[in-house]
């Protein structure tokens, strides 16, 4: 799997792009992956978001399904969802949905999602993803 940044640089630490719109699961998730050691950049702002998105150099992105309009967020989960594979194309995709249905799966796949979560998240699962990446950027 490609990496648009050096992880050696920095002593194997993984870069997460978390963008979820309701602070308390942003938090949870955000002290789940940096207590498995990545550095972690987390937004509930589409515009913060995209700037961080253009900059690159993500390892993985957390991306919830759950952006509304009314919340001021002029850009869909979805339109998210495939900037971050524009910009950090190699990188692990993870969508967190409130839940799984067969059409939200083929959507995921077509924006190149490695994994779909159903909420409310197993932190387990979504940290397998990071021990994944871990493994294979140290191997690589």
């Amino acid at each position: 799997m490609e990496r648009s940044l050096d992880v050696e640089r920095r002593g194997a630490r993984l870069r997460a792009l978390l963008i979820d719109p309701y602070a308390g699961s942003r938090e949870g998730l955000r002290v789940s992956l940096e207590a498995e050691g990545c550095l972690v950049e987390a937004t509930a702002d589409a515009p913060r978001a995209l700037a961080l998105m253009r900059a690159g150099g993500f390892d993985l992105a957390v991306i919830d399904l759950d952006f509304s309009p009314a919340r001021g967020i002029a850009q869909s989960a979805w339109g998210l969802a495939r900037l971050f594979r524009v910009f950090n194309p190699g990188a692990p995709l993870v969508l967190l949905a409130a839940e799984l249905r067969r059409d939200l799966e083929i959507e995921a796949a077509c924006v190149g999602a490695t994994l779909v979560l159903e909420k409310p998240i197993n932190p387990a699962r979504l940290l397998a993803v990071v021990r994944q990446l871990r493994t294979e950027t140290a191997q690589g």
